[in-house]
């Protein structure tokens, strides 16, 4: 009895000879009677073929020839999937689908078109499984629908259908499932927007109108609006964003209004309110409930308005006084949560009196006293005021903590921008009279910590890894606004000693912050709020640690820190970088059964289906999985058909996979010390044999780790079926369609083949491998028969023409094999089956290529969830698509003979294809090179004939190795085209690079040492260098030295200032971009000789002869300190002799100590001028004057010239671009302190005039 049939009805009333007897549902007949020697001959059973069938595709919803994008249709040119796992359920005994009782009827993959069929499906409920490849996402769904033909009816997050009932002879080709390529998926964020609401309607109008603010303060609370999250200010467009937060959680945004200013109108913050409204509550400065919806939900629109506070405020700041000297110095920290009243002074405009009362606060309906707290960084304000006098008085003080000295700066009560101005006994500050519109922002509050407990600090910086070293250089600059938590060994905040509130700041300007008044105890540091586009760079490069990264890349946090009592650590850094996109990460692969019991899959091994895994997550990062880490998984899944498993739309982490060992089939195990066998870790078995669990390891942004396998054996079984499934072409002299294996006719991948048991349920299920080889192993003793599923477009030969090593043995009609009987260790290695057809094939991997060689090596591993794309000739019209496996496989099984194309895309990040071209192309290296083009990712093309297969279509991929180019602009003073030692550099010029196409790729700023450097740019050839914004009277050097490493790169004539086409040659570095300048136009005389040299070691002899001077007036002497920046010192008249000799000379008594550059500048009669090339020379005068620090990160260095009183001196700062700076002056002990608040990083000239005399001095701000 086929299985591909059913019972006619049982024929009650026809004849005995021609009826059938059999009932049509219990498939048995009347009882028979037999008496003693009696045949009945007439017991009938009649059979009707059943046509049920379930298909049809799985396709690509990205929107192709027209398509529309993510939207569940199939629509445009959206091309199949192929090699889809697609799984065929019967409903289990509850009837519902999808549940676990259901009852696995078949498996099969999609084809080369994304087609799949099951076919001779008896009556009944059914649902199919579809198992997505790693990295995608099946698109939305509108459920199963038999007369919906183009939508989706896989569930989003199960991959199952509904239930599909068939009867009659039904035929279900709708069964459809659209996947989507998951690109990197934004964390939360919530954000908008802050902005002068000038005609205070509440509503923003145009910025031309109603501009941004920026510098706001912003704050991000939790649920209940107390506990700080994260803080930021708006920038210079009045954005604002709080990113990386948590899916589903609900926020408050708080917005601290500037001086001078109240929030505008507003509707609140609900569902309804418009985008451009604003969701501050006036009277509380805070946003109602946000939620952060489903994963990567941008939350947009949460703004503020403000308008101008036409009554008066007062306020300002309240402080950390760690020196307790009454004053603001530079990194004392500010603090939060500090309650502060106002009151009014009454009609006395004194304190006390008995007529001073609590103001009302005029933002709430009733009586209610104007309290406010200060907020994340440690402001206050009391807005909307009427004229009168007014007081502020703290309304309690932490524990522990005092207020600091009142009016204890110079100035004393009038001083209010650095002093406290709170009397520490009465809490109180003075009065102060306010005018209508009145602003007075300079109240401050300092506190300090009065313990007699040692208390320690813990801080430095986030600063900008431009190079990705993961070390703090000398010009990576610090990170404003980056939010910093403290935390305890556990992970719980710690709190802050002043606020009793967690312990949350932001970094200032220069990316510092710092955490003071902490006990001895064990802490970590958690980075979060990262700027837009940027992740944390690597950390604990080094041996530094003053120099290194100490935030774990994945979670920003910390190693735990050891706080001994009074000692300040102010090492512990983030550095971040620009991120690199990627898309969410996954984990899978296989449960297989291991036939041999050695360890490793081979050849034939087949997979296992509803094995329970885990994914367990490491969620505090400490690099150990435990607790109720180990108990609680993260995830879970079963294994499909094939005994695959996957877990997708990971983020970057800790984590171990457990196999339940319960969930195996019976008398199974996992092998015992057989984990991690061979070399391959694709393939071994990866799970411990007595727990089930894997090694910890860590996955990284965007990887796919489908290595994590598991290999069992049946305890008691020793049995295995197989051999290969063939196509039979006649290749290599062999006979096409003769049923026999001969000549070199090639093995089929991936054709489905099924182990029958003797009542033909499907015991499992397997697809044949590369070479088209299947095993069934660790059989237990019983009786079986194959099942060969038979591909779209392909025939089965003829069965037994051969031998049974070398022939078909499949019934073409029934597509299975006879019966075999299994007993005690029985090897069945020749059950084939083998195929004809018109059709063709094409394959095979991408992989990584680790050394760029463009060749697989033995240990380049594929790379799965690479979407493959079939093109036909002109690489433009889309055939059909496949997305790589776990090995990095892809095949197209069933092509009509012609001419195709295939290209490769969703790469993953920070990968490049290889080169295309293989070297000394030997060894048929065409079945392991590279044929994508590494500039199209498309290969050429490939002529397929009828019954080929070809799988050597790779694509190599190795990692993006991005170059950099650099280097120096200088004064070319002897105009020999080369850089000569003393030749000094030029700052300030505007340096352009471009590729071949002439697009900008990168722009810099020589620095104050001429230096230059971009970085991050892609290997080509064709790129120029254009040196612009040249000093005034400054032109290129039109000599070019012979050293490539110092010569001018500009060509000799060149007026462009354009360098000559160059190539960045992938991951070095070009350091040798350089261009010499000259100054001034051609000389006007014929200058015959120009000398400088030192005379007695206090003087310079500077000597000239011309040899015509036709139309001169005069020369001026020019000196300079630093090669840029001239004076004149001495003027000589012309001798104005037309054709002979005329000779100079001039001694300069005062030359500065160090390097003394010399020039001519030659003035005509008509008052044109030209310049003289440099000359210089160097006084080694014992050095008299000093400056320290330096360099210098602060604001206060000291000036020191020994034997010298400095009290009517004068000091000059002068940059690389001759820009004056005039510091703050006061007189100390040994010299001067000079206050360089406002004096931005960089190289300087500081010149002391004393006496008459110049000292000069070079001095570096960091």
């Amino acid at each position: 009895l086929f299985s591909t049939n059913t019972n006619t009805a049982d024929n009650e009333t026809g004849t005995a000879t021609t009826g059938s007897d059999v009932n049509q549902t219990t498939g048995r007949s009347y009882v028979v009677t037999l008496s003693a020697g009696e045949t009945e001959n007439d017991v009938d059973a009649g059979l009707v073929n059943i046509e049920n069938a379930i298909g049809d595709k799985v396709w690509l919803d990205m929107g192709a020839g027209g398509g529309t994008a993510l939207d569940g249709v199939q629509n445009g040119t959206e091309p199949g999937v192929a090699n889809v796992a697609v799984s065929l359920f019967a409903n289990g005994v509850n009837g519902l689908a999808g549940d676990s009782d259901d009852i696995l009827v078949g498996s099969t993959t999609t084809d080369a078109y994304g087609k799949y069929l099951f076919e001779h499906l008896p009556n009944g409920d059914y649902n199919v499984a579809f198992t997505l490849p790693a990295n995608y996402s099946f698109t939305i769904s509108s459920g199963t629908d038999d007369g919906n033909l183009l939508n989706s009816d896989a569930n989003i997050l199960s991959g199952k259908t509904g239930t599909i009932n068939l009867s009659g002879n039904e035929t279900e080709l709708d069964v459809d499932a659209g996947i989507i390529f998951k690109t990197s998926v934004s964390p939360n964020s919530i954000g908008d927007y802050v902005w002068f609401d000038a005609n205070q309607d509440g509503i923003q109008d145009a910025s031309s109108v109603e501009p941004p603010m920026a510098g706001v303060t912003v704050t991000l609370f939790d649920a209940t609006g107390n506990n700080v999250v994260a803080i930021t200010k708006t920038d210079a467009s009045g954005k604002y964003l709080f990113n990386n937060l948590p899916e589903n959680t609900d926020y408050i945004i708080g917005f601290s209004p500037k001086p001078g200013t109240v929030f505008t109108t507003t509707n609140g913050t609900s569902v309804a309110s418009s985008t451009n409204n604003s969701d501050a509550d006036t009277s509380t400065t805070k946003t109602g409930l946000i939620n952060t919806g489903v994963a990567g939900t941008f939350v947009t629109g949460i703004d503020a308005g403000l308008k101008d506070d036409l009554k008066a405020s007062l306020g300002d700041l309240v402080w950390n006084d760690l020196n307790k000297d009454g004053k603001q110095d530079a990194g004392e920290p500010v603090v939060p949560n500090v309650t502060l009243k106002l009151k009014n002074a009454g009609a006395d405009g004194a304190i006390g009196g008995g007529d001073d009362t609590d103001v009302d606060n005029p933002f709430i309906a009733g009586v209610q006293p104007y309290v406010v707290v200060s907020d994340a960084l440690g402001n206050y304000l009391f807005s909307g005021l009427n004229p009168a006098k007014y007081y502020v008085e703290v309304s309690g003080l932490p524990v522990n903590y005092d207020v600091t000295g009142q009016d204890t700066a110079p100035g004393g009560v009038n001083n209010n921008s650095t002093d406290s101005d709170f009397n520490t006994g009465t809490l109180l500050s003075a009065v102060y009279n306010l005018s209508q519109g009145q602003n007075y922002p300079g109240i401050d509050l300092g506190i300090f910590n009065n313990s007699v407990t040692p208390l320690s600090s813990l801080g430095n910086r986030v600063w900008n890894d431009i190079n990705a070293d993961g070390l703090d250089n000398n010009a990576e600059v610090g990170v404003p606004n980056v939010t910093v938590s403290l935390v305890d060994a556990s992970n719980v905040p710690v709190n802050n000693p002043a606020t009793g509130k967690p312990y949350v700041v932001v970094t200032d300007a220069n990316g510092n912050y710092s955490f003071v008044d902490l006990p001895a105890g064990t802490y970590k540091i958690v980075f979060t709020n990262l700027p837009k586009g940027t992740t944390f760079t690597k950390s604990n490069v080094g041996s530094n640690d003053n120099l290194d990264s100490d935030a774990n890349l994945a979670s920003g946090t910390t190693n735990p820190i050891v706080l001994p009592a009074s000692t300040d650590f102010s090492n512990v850094d983030g550095g971040i970088r620009a991120s690199i996109p990627a898309g969410k990460g996954s984990v899978g692969d296989l449960v297989w059964v291991d036939a041999n019991n050695d360890g490793i899959q081979n050849t034939g091994e087949q997979g296992v289906s509803n094995v329970t895994v885990n994914l367990l997550l490491d969620t505090d990062n400490d690099g150990l999985i435990s607790g109720t880490e180990l108990t609680t998984p993260f995830e879970t899944t079963i294994t499909n058909s094939l005994g695959n498993y996957i877990f997708t739309n990971l983020d970057a982490g800790n984590y171990q996979v457990e196999f339940v060992s319960s969930s195996l089939p019976s008398g199974y195990a996992i092998q015992t010390a057989k984990n991690d066998q061979g070399a391959d870790d694709a393939k071994d078995s990866d799970a411990d044999p007595m727990s089930g669990l894997s090694p910890v390891f860590t996955l990284a942004q965007g990887e796919d780790n489908l290595t994590l396998d598991l290999g069992i054996f049946n305890v008691s079984a020793t049995n295995s079926i197989g051999n290969k499934v063939w196509l039979d072409n006649g290749d290599g002299s062999g006979i096409a369609s003769d049923g026999i294996q001969n000549g070199t006719e090639p093995g089929l991948p991936g054709v489905t083949v099924n182990l029958l048991d003797d009542n033909g349920n499907i015991v499992s299920s397997i697809l044949t491998d590369e070479t088209g080889q299947y095993l069934f192993g660790n059989l237990p003793n019983g009786t079986y028969s194959v099942e060969f599923v038979k591909p779209v477009g392909f025939t089965f030969t003829t069965a037994d023409q051969g031998t049974d090593t070398n022939d078909s043995d499949v019934n073409p009609i029934s597509a299975t094999t006879p019966s075999v009987t299994l007993t005690g260790n029985t090897n069945v290695a020749n059950t084939d089956a083998g195929f004809t057809t018109t059709k063709a094939a094409l394959g095979n991997v991408v992989w990584y290529d680790a050394d760029g060689d463009g060749v697989q090596g033995v240990n380049e591993a594929g790379i799965a969830g690479v979407t493959v794309t079939l093109y036909q000739a002109d690489g433009v019209t889309v055939l059909a698509s496949a997305i790589t496996d776990a090995n990095g496989k892809y095949l197209f099984a069933n092509l009509e003979p012609g001419t195709y194309k295939v290209g490769f895309t969703t790469v993953p990040a920070a990968l490049e294809f290889t080169q295309q071209t293989t070297p000394n192309n030997t060894n048929n290296q065409d079945n392991t090179n590279n044929d994508a083009s590494p500039s199209t990712a498309i290969t050429s093309t490939v002529v397929l004939s009828a019954g080929e297969i070809d799988l050597t279509v790779d694509g190599g991929l190795r990692p993006v190795l991005l170059g950099s180019v650099g280097d120096y602009v200088w004064y070319d003073n002897n105009l020999n085209g080369s850089r000569d030692a003393n030749e000094p550099a030029v700052p300030g010029v505007f340096v352009t690079l471009k590729n071949s196409s002439g697009d900008v790729v990168g722009t810099a700023i020589t620095d104050g040492d001429g230096k230059y450097l971009i970085s991050e740019v892609p290997a080509g050839t064709g790129y120029t260098i254009t040196f612009t914004n040249l000093p005034s009277g400054s032109t290129t050097t039109s000599a070019t030295g012979s050293n490539p490493l110092t010569n001018s790169d500009i060509p000799a004539g060149s007026t462009t200032g354009v360098t000559a086409s160059f190539e960045i040659v992938r991951g070095q570095k070009t350091n040798n971009l350089d261009a010499g300048l000259i100054q001034g136009s051609p000389l006007l005389v014929k200058l015959s000789s120009f000398n400088v040299k030192t005379k007695d070691n206090v003087s310079t002899q500077v000597e000239w002869s011309t040899s015509e001077e036709i139309g001169a007036d005069r020369f001026e002497v020019q000196r300079s300190i630093d090669g840029v920046n001239f004076e004149t010192i001495h003027n000589v008249s012309a001798l104005n002799k037309s054709k002979s000799i005329s000779k100079y000379n001039f001694v300069d008594t005062k030359p500065n100590n160090g390097i003394n550059y010399y020039r001519l500048k030659m003035i005509d009669l008509d008052g044109s001028s030209s310049l003289s090339s440099i000359r210089l020379v160097e006084f080694k005068i014992k050095e008299l004057a000093k400056i320290y620090p330096n360099p210098s990160k602060v604001d206060k260095v000291n000036l020191e010239i020994t034997n010298q009183d400095l009290s009517n001196s004068k000091v000059a700062i002068i940059d690389m671009t001759g820009k004056l700076f005039e510091p703050k002056m006061s007189m100390t002990e040994k010299g001067l302190s000079l206050d360089l608040t406002g004096l931005n990083p960089g190289t300087y000239i500081v010149r002391v005039l004393n006496k008459g005399k110049i000292n000069t001095l070079k001095f570096t701000k960091q």
